[in-house]
């Protein structure tokens, strides 16, 4: 009697964390040697971008409906009954409640369960029932460098309602403990999967690690070797090789830019850019020549501009008649333009739009040739692009990481010295804003804000969103209040945090790395398409094409390390057209850039 008594006892305890003593196995792992495996590694051909894009396009509408953002972090669910593998830094302990949120805005609650915090592997489960969405699990000690990979994740800059981006890379290097990566990460994406070209995952977005080629990923078999413990909700610390960063061979993409100097040569015509890359890069220069068919066309349409003898950007030609188009806060007087045959020609500014930092110069000139705008829609999230440098190469590779958008802070990149600061971290709930941790000595802890405080009021606004607090800290000053409105437990409280000062030397999305970004304009900006390509600041102003060669945007700022943005078609012409005519400036007969 006492032992079927204890046995009911452990029964009911494995039940009241949602777990069955059945389910200490993990979901098998698909055998990487069955199924439509995606074999190509180096396109060489624009017919093989068009496939490798078509594959992510496959990938993307597998997976999405399984990734989820919990907490500041995310993962993916990889059981119908609702496991999650995520990382460790994100769980942080076993049985913490969580609010989970799927890409089409569904919400679930949640719990951690256990986490292997040397290696940075953690698992979660939704405790609600239901049949939740799932992704295949597959293996990762079968990888291999070169192999093409999808990364997933809720970034720190996702907005609701938004789709998780999409990162397209390929793998560097391979470990027992970690993945590395040129799929771009960013605070947020933590805990994120990491697919193969079949929708399978292989690891968990875990840290960066230096350059933009610096991307780690706890690779899945951790999780299948440590799967009970985990899952029976077990913190443990254990231990891993390279505990750091991982040994990257490859050299960061920025140090390879070609300068320009004052006394640059400016005749003959600009020809192609060295840039050094890793020999398993997406960015390597295999890749970038199978891009060339769609870029070559565009040469004719791009232009190099100086400024005071020096250059500051590249530029795209809107018009036959001399209108060229170029990022605003860079320019400086005696603008001049470099063609792409050599020609160096005088320009004037016709006008600039504020909200878009879009400037329209003009050149006498009429026989220039317009660049041929995709106009039958916008390119699609997980699509590739390139980057078209002066002399018509593909300067970077990249994919659109997600749909156009219009991104929330509203801040210069000067430096934060005298920032306002309060010292928290959030996650959205129902009721408005949960806070994850307050910082020690912060201004949110001076004022007696406890980590489970939930925000209902901010500045008298009630609160609808997590980036609501950000956006509101952003345009306030050290020694400044903001008047909050929060819940503990059941009552509710008026607190007042006087703002500390940030005195961190660079803004928190500028501590992942991967710059240097736009030092004049990086953020305010209405519309923009986000795309990867980690471009240097002096190619903003150029366009940017297609697989099929169409100019789908003129980028206008390196913004984030994950996040390049660029002005879409419709709204360069809609500005284009409107400074022309506050210009009172006609179009000849040949222009064609209606």
């Amino acid at each position: 009697m006492i032992r079927w008594f204890s046995f009911l006892i452990l029964g009911l305890a494995l039940s009241a964390v949602g777990l069955s003593t059945k389910a200490a196995a993990p979901p098998a792992p698909v055998d990487p040697t069955k199924g439509d495996d995606f074999t190509l590694t180096t396109p060489k051909t624009l017919a093989d971008l068009q496939k490798l894009e078509a594959r992510t396009q496959f990938v993307m509408a597998k997976v999405m409906p399984s990734v989820v953002g919990l907490g500041g972090g995310s993962g993916v669910v990889i059981e119908p009954k609702g496991t999650i593998l995520t990382v460790a830094h994100v769980g942080s302990k076993a049985n913490r409640d969580i609010t989970l949120i799927f890409y089409d805005g569904k919400r679930a609650k949640g719990k951690t369960l256990g986490n292997y915090k040397a290696v940075d592997a953690g698992m979660a489960t939704i405790t609600e029932k239901g049949n939740w969405p799932v992704a295949e699990m597959g293996k990762s000690n079968t990888l291999k460098p070169g192999m093409w990979c999808v990364a997933m994740g809720y970034p720190v800059s996702f907005s609701k309602g938004q789709k998780p981006p999409v990162r397209l890379g390929r793998i560097l290097r391979v470990t027992p403990t970690a993945i590395t990566t040129d799929c771009v990460l960013m605070g947020g994406d933590s805990g994120g999967p990491l697919f193969d070209m079949n929708g399978r995952v292989i690891g968990q977005n875990s840290r960066t690690a230096g350059g933009v080629t610096g991307n780690v990923h706890v690779p899945v078999n951790v999780y299948l070797e440590n799967w009970k413990r985990m899952l029976d909700g077990e913190d443990w610390e254990g231990s891993r090789t390279n505990p750091r960063r991982t040994g990257l061979t490859a050299l960061d993409p920025f140090e390879s830019f070609t300068s320009f100097l004052a006394d640059e040569t400016r005749e003959p015509a600009p020809k192609p850019r060295t840039i050094r890359t890793g020999p398993n890069e997406r960015n390597q220069e295999a890749v970038r020549q199978a891009f060339t068919e769609a870029t070559k066309p565009v040469a004719v349409s791009t232009v190099r501009v100086y400024g005071e003898g020096k250059s500051l950007a590249l530029g795209t030609i809107v018009s036959a008649d001399g209108l060229i188009v170029t990022k605003a806060s860079l320019l400086k007087s005696a603008i001049t333009v470099r063609l792409h045959d050599g020609t160096v020609l005088p320009a004037t500014k016709l006008g600039e739009d504020k909200e878009s930092d879009l400037a329209v110069l003009k050149v006498k000139r009429t026989d220039l040739t317009p660049v041929k705008w995709r106009t039958k829609d916008i390119v699609g999230q997980g699509y590739m692009v390139a980057t078209v440098g002066e002399a018509g190469e593909a300067l970077h590779v990249g994919t659109v990481t997600s749909e156009p958008r219009t991104f929330r802070v509203n801040e210069r990149a000067a430096p934060t010295t005298n920032s306002a600061y309060l010292g928290v971290t959030v996650e959205q709930v129902k009721e408005g804003i949960r806070l994850s941790s307050v910082t020690p000595k912060s201004a949110a802890e001076s004022a007696g804000l406890k980590a489970g405080d939930i925000i209902r009021l901010i500045n008298g606004e009630p609160v609808k969103e997590a980036t609501q607090l950000r956006n509101v800290i952003t345009k306030l000053k050290a020694g400044e209040r903001i008047a909050l409105v929060v819940r503990r437990g059941n009552a509710e409280e008026d607190i007042s945090p006087v703002l500390g000062k940030n005195t961190a030397a660079a803004p928190p999305y500028d501590k992942w790395g991967g710059g240097p970004f736009s030092s004049e304009r990086r953020f305010g900006y209405g519309r923009v398409l986000p795309h990867d390509m980690p471009i240097n600041p002096a190619d903003v102003g150029g366009p940017i094409v297609d697989t099929k060669g169409q100019v789908v945007g003129v980028n206008v700022s390196r913004a984030l390390r994950i996040s390049t943005y660029a002005l879409l078609p419709e709204d360069v012409q809609r500005i284009v057209a409107r400074i022309r005519e506050k210009a009172n400036e006609k179009p000849s007969e040949k222009t064609s850039d209606k």
